[in-house]
């Protein structure tokens, strides 16, 4: 019982089951709801590395992600929209090109509900997570909330901010994109911390009857395992278990011999794991 509750846990955590709604927080519905300067809904871009390289990067899932681009002036997108949670964590996906040094960039979260007795607005919280350097590829930021509220209750208005130069250098290309925005009711753990997986792994076919292939993306070189568990929370095939560098990789799985049912298939990177649902049907 131990082990399926082990597992159980995993697939919660994995299939972001504590996401809340931040509007168009993946950027697939455009410009909707986001407001900005020398921003971008696109679905891919060059950019030029500090290596001298270039590189194209893709939505971390989904078709499209948002692209800020200094110019004369500092690039920033933002949206204010109804909120009444109250979340332990604000996360996002990220890229960061300064192009020099002495850049930074920050996202604010600002939570706010209004006062019916002092008729005006009380502020719950209001913090930024700022990154002076460059990080590439997709990284995750979690920015913890729950122990930054200042008062209690819940909000009714949530503010979004991300802005590209928030020091007193402020250079032209500096960029950054962004990806898959959104609140979280768990708070960010070491586990969570240590995630290099870039969205969440795919399988297909599923249902499958002979073979199937998992598709996951890791955003820094990783030891990376593939497993396959049945209900009971006992693994019943390793599929893979190697280092890998960043990028796109594939897995095969092999169900024959294994009785039809429903089965867990786990991509763990180091310290952190994905787990979703497999059903083997012939």
């Amino acid at each position: 019982m131990k082990k399926i509750f082990t597992v159980l846990c995993s697939i919660l955590i994995g299939t972001g089951a504590f996401a809340q709604m931040v509007p168009n927080g993946g950027f697939e519905d455009g410009a909707t709801e986001w407001k900005g300067n020398n921003a971008q809904i696109i679905d891919k871009v060059t950019v030029n590395l500090s290596s001298g390289g270039q590189e194209v990067i893709l939505p971390v899932n989904g078709t499209k992600m948002a692209f800020l681009q200094n110019t004369t002036t500092v690039a920033s997108i933002s949206q204010k929209f109804a909120y009444s949670q109250r979340p332990n964590s604000f996360r996002f996906m990220y890229n960061y090109l300064p192009a020099g040094q002495g850049e930074a960039a920050a996202a604010i979260v600002r939570l706010t509900k209004y006062n019916t007795t002092t008729m005006s607005v009380d502020t719950l919280i209001s913090v930024a997570f700022v990154f002076p350097s460059a990080s590439y590829p997709w990284k995750e930021a979690i920015l913890e909330l729950s122990d930054k509220y200042k008062i209690t209750g819940n909000p009714d208005t949530a503010y979004i901010s991300f802005i590209t130069s928030v020091s007193t250098v402020r250079l032209q290309g500096t960029s950054m994109i962004l990806d898959n925005v959104k609140f979280s009711e768990n708070s960010a753990t070491a586990k969570e911390l240590n995630n290099n997986l870039v969205g969440a792994p795919e399988i297909s076919p599923n249902p499958v009857s002979d073979k199937a292939t998992i598709r996951y993306q890791i955003n820094t070189t990783s030891d990376v395992k593939v497993e396959l568990y049945d209900m009971s929370g006992k693994m019943v095939k390793e599929i893979l278990n190697e280092k890998q560098n960043y990028g796109t990789y594939t897995a095969e799985v092999d169900v024959e011999g294994l009785t039809p049912g429903i089965y867990y298939y786990k991509v763990s990177t180091g310290s952190y794991s994905e787990t979703n649902k497999l059903i083997i049907s012939r």
